[in-house]
């Protein structure tokens, strides 16, 4: 898996692109806690062009979450793709991290409940 980082207004976007497993989950670790060191206030992983995603890779996603979420560093999820999205709606991780379709609705500032992108899941 290989990142690169961008800015999105004041979001540092991490553009993922390739298999997320074990290693690039470890790997993903590593990159999210020094953003969150630094004092990132807002960190956006680009799913984009993830393939894949493994058990493993699913841990370290939701790791990251929740380290960031413990240093107050608010972290979105953008453009999964069908698989991914259908991913993080069964495992419940859909209804805890904001999802945004698009940079657009990103970069406007917009909350999840502002955009109702976050999930296609039902409320139960």
């Amino acid at each position: 898996m290989t990142f690169n980082e961008r800015m999105i207004g004041e979001a540092s976007v991490l553009d993922l692109d390739g298999r997320l497993t074990f290693t690039s989950g470890a790997e993903l670790r590593c990159l999210v806690d020094s953003h969150v060191a630094a004092g990132a206030t807002h960190l956006v992983l680009n799913l984009e062009r993830v393939s894949y995603i493994d058990s493993a890779g699913l841990g370290a996603m939701i790791d990251t979450f929740t380290a960031a979420r413990g240093r107050a560093t608010r972290l979105t999820l953008l453009n999964p793709g069908d698989r991914t999205r259908h991913l993080l709606e069964i495992t419940g991780v859909a209804r805890v991290v904001e999802i945004f379709d698009s940079e657009a609705a990103l970069a406007s500032g917009a909350t999840v409940e502002d955009t109702h992108v976050v999930s296609s899941v039902a409320e139960r």
